[in-house]
């Protein structure tokens, strides 16, 4: 799926969904590490944007430890049931 305005859009039909991240966020946690940095969550969406990318990690709500260069993200365990403050 490909980031726009927001959505995330599928490339082959028009289904548009917000729950895509989660889904992305939880299989990353399962397969490479519960940590995600901006660098690692770019490659692993396809996103080529690092501001974009800084801007979606950021508003998942996710706890962000450290500070620009260094920063990265814990993925919660229960990505899906955490709800946007």
């Amino acid at each position: 799926m490909n980031y726009v305005k927001g959505y995330w859009i599928c490339p082959v039909c028009p289904c548009r969904s917000k729950e895509a991240l989660k889904l992305a966020l939880h299989q990353y946690r399962i397969i490479i590490s519960p940590n995600i940095n901006n660098r690692a969550f770019r490659e692993f969406v396809g996103i080529d944007n690092k501001g974009i990318a800084s801007k979606v990690l950021v508003r998942s709500g996710m706890q962000q430890i450290g500070k620009k260069r260094g920063a990265y993200f814990v993925i919660p365990e229960d990505i899906f049931e955490k709800r946007k403050r």
